[in-house]
């Protein structure tokens, strides 16, 4: 909060000193109010400018949308996008993934959603980054089957490719979940996409299996990981080792046991 603080006490020392504010200036103090959530100053500072003959830019306006969501304004957020349009600006990726991010915040997930096929209507192709916010958002509320949806759109779109990170947090969902055997086929979907699994993938299926008693498959995933030289981690080997010593495979407990203190786990 400080360094907002300090900010705004310089710009009012540069109109004591008869130093004009440019675009840039403005745009910086915005964002200072939107930060500290004074969105009226904001606003008053944006109508100031305007009548100056400046006229705001999509990063000023993202402040903007940025603050309206911090606020819990989240109806005005939707108003002031609407006006953008209307104004003739364009707002941009980062403005629609602010307000993505903003309304999964307030638990407005189908008006999120909503917001990703709106902005393809508007022009703006949400990118990978708006797509992973979208994902972990409905991922967080367990709503599994609208995110599959969602990969299966993205990759009928064909303009941009699930990564890694999307793709396990799907998995980790299905997961969490109860839905091992879709967690699996989209493990096997992600391979053929040639999307190579990391840890946190493989950590989310082993741990699953473990759960559901099938520690033979957890612990074939785990020397598949190990082949292809991805190093498992401490969630990896505690997954199996719980398992094991619930099944009574104290053996094979410790045997997973030595091989993560080896490894440095």
């Amino acid at each position: 909060m400080k360094k907002y603080d300090a900010v705004i006490s310089l710009g009012e020392k540069m109109q004591k000193l008869g130093i004009s504010h440019d675009l840039f200036t403005y745009s910086i103090f915005i964002n200072c109010f939107c930060r500290r959530s004074q969105i009226s100053l904001a606003l008053a500072l944006l109508g100031k400018m305007m009548k100056l003959g400046y006229e705001p830019d999509v990063v000023t306006l993202s402040s903007l949308v940025n603050g309206f969501c911090h606020s819990k304004r989240i109806s005005d957020v939707l108003a002031l996008v609407d006006q953008m349009v209307e104004m003739g600006y364009q707002p941009n990726t980062v403005t629609f993934t602010t307000l993505i991010h903003g309304l999964f915040l307030h638990n407005k997930a189908s008006e999120a959603v909503a917001l990703v096929e709106r902005m393809a209507l508007k022009g703006c192709q949400p990118d990978l980054v708006t797509y992973g916010v979208v994902v972990n958002g409905i991922c967080k509320r367990g709503d599994t089957d609208l995110a599959l949806t969602l990969l299966k759109k993205m990759m009928e779109n064909g303009k941009i490719e699930a990564n890694v990170v999307i793709y396990s947090t799907v998995i980790d969902s299905l997961c969490k979940y109860k839905h091992l055997d879709d967690a699996l086929n989209l493990f096997n979907e992600m391979e053929k996409k040639g999307v190579r699994p990391n840890v946190v993938t493989y950590n989310s299926l082993i741990s699953c299996l473990c759960n559901y008693g099938r520690w033979h498959d957890a612990s074939q995933l785990l020397r598949d990981m190990i082949d292809r030289k991805i190093n498992p981690d401490v969630v990896t080997f505690s997954a199996l080792i719980d398992a094991f010593v619930k099944e009574g495979k104290l053996t094979e407990a410790g045997k997973l046991y030595k091989e993560m203190i080896q490894r440095g786990g």
